[in-house]
């Protein structure tokens, strides 16, 4: 039984700040919502934990500017709340963004949300990754 515990890995998200400071994360989707920095207009996308990978699923903003995907490949619809949503679908690489007061970066999972500009110190680099643990310390929480 207790092979059965360590053999056994639980995918989780993984959120460290370039202090060192991680946070943990055991939901198998997410969102990220920010605030765009030229645009000044929300932002949101909505990952996916798949296989140990990370997916972006949809992407959601009201303005086209800077960083918005260009490819006719992705789907999109116009929603009733006036965002844009693109239907993505694809296998990202790690997340690295920086974090401040004036975009508001936030983690979005089940009805919880993470604000990343109060946990890290403005204009700091965080990374967004997938990790795995052995499922007894996903048990308790180690």
């Amino acid at each position: 039984m207790l092979l059965f515990l360590i053999l056994i890995k639980v995918d989780y998200l993984k959120i460290t700040g370039e202090n060192g400071h991680v946070e943990k994360i055991y939901n198998d989707s997410f969102g990220i919502h920010w605030i765009h920095s030229v645009e000044k207009e929300e932002w949101f996308e909505t990952y996916e934990i798949r296989d140990g990978a990370l997916f972006l699923t949809k992407s959601s903003f009201k303005t086209f500017g800077a960083g918005v995907p260009t490819d006719v490949k992705y789907i999109s619809k116009l929603n009733d709340d006036g965002f844009v949503e693109l239907t993505i679908n694809e296998l990202r690489p790690p997340i690295l963004l920086n974090v401040s007061n004036n975009v508001q970066t936030t983690v979005h999972f089940d009805s919880n949300e993470l604000k990343l500009y109060e946990i890290y110190e403005d204009y700091s680099s965080v990374e967004i990754e997938v990790a795995s643990t052995p499922l007894i310390f996903y048990l308790l929480r180690l």
